[in-house]
């Protein structure tokens, strides 16, 4: 997870000749309009007062393919920011601030590298947590720089704090519908770059 460690792996990539970088994830909502599951296709990413465009003809032609499923595909402004906005007051200011309807800690790092270069990027993100959702301190706390989770030494922390419980079970059903998009979107990703 993190800009910098995107921006390292999007190098590595560029230095074995890729023809196209594409930031490929999860993001959180900033919008109140969006909803877990939804698919961020945006046309500009933003970070500390830098924009990205994210368009080009590999992009298009997924959207096309992904248009004719049944996937909600939400084309406005990403933000990338360094650490994971936990407070649904955090998420709101930044809204406020960039205009941006989602956020994540990777794309523009991995854009940077791309405007850089001179290499085509995009970026396909699912939402995970809605914009009125926090995510749990148990949750933030035992998933590693990876976005791995501890999964026994969560259910240890959530037996100590069983208040956590319900925000914990929200969080995992916004995961479920963000994975089965990535999925999906993965998918149709696959199949354009088969048909180029």
């Amino acid at each position: 997870m993190g800009s910098d460690r995107a921006r390292q792996a999007a190098q590595k990539l560029v230095e074995e000749n890729v023809d196209c970088l594409i930031s490929f994830g999860s993001a959180g909502a900033l919008s109140p309009e969006l909803a877990s599951g939804d698919l961020m296709h945006p046309k500009e990413a933003l970070s500390d007062g830098k924009r990205y465009d994210t368009t080009s003809r590999l992009s298009e032609a997924i959207m096309r393919r992904l248009s004719q499923k049944n996937i909600i595909i939400n084309t406005g402004p990403l933000v990338t920011v360094a650490g994971v906005l936990a407070k649904t007051s955090d998420k709101h200011e930044l809204f406020q601030q960039t205009g941006a309807v989602s956020v994540d800690m990777e794309t523009a790092g991995i854009l940077d590298v791309a405007r850089s270069c001179q290499v085509p990027a995009f970026a396909l993100r699912a939402i995970v947590d809605t914009a009125d959702m926090m995510i749990p301190e148990v949750a933030m706390q035992r998933t590693d720089q990876f976005g791995q989770v501890n999964t026994p030494a969560l259910i240890v922390d959530l037996l100590r704090q069983p208040g956590q419980i319900p925000a914990v079970l929200r969080l995992g059903k916004a995961w479920r519908q963000a994975g089965k998009t990535m999925k999906l979107a993965g998918h149709e990703l696959i199949q354009t770059l088969l048909c180029r």
